[in-house]
């Protein structure tokens, strides 16, 4: 999953965002921090886009 930096600095000032650290006036995100996000944002495995359409077994 890629982001844009604008994608991650708005997630940053609304929330939902993954967690981040500051030195001086710069943002860093660790990779086991991304992990975590992305995990949380993931769908269940899927084998096929047919499945998409029911959301009720999501």
């Amino acid at each position: 999953m890629d982001r844009a930096p604008v994608t991650l600095r708005n997630l940053r000032l609304k929330g939902g965002g993954p967690e981040f650290h500051k030195f001086g006036g710069e943002v860093f995100y660790t990779p086991e921090g991304l992990d975590r996000w992305v995990e949380q944002k993931l769908s269940r495995p899927l084998r096929s886009t047919s499945e998409l359409a029911d959301r009720t077994a999501a």
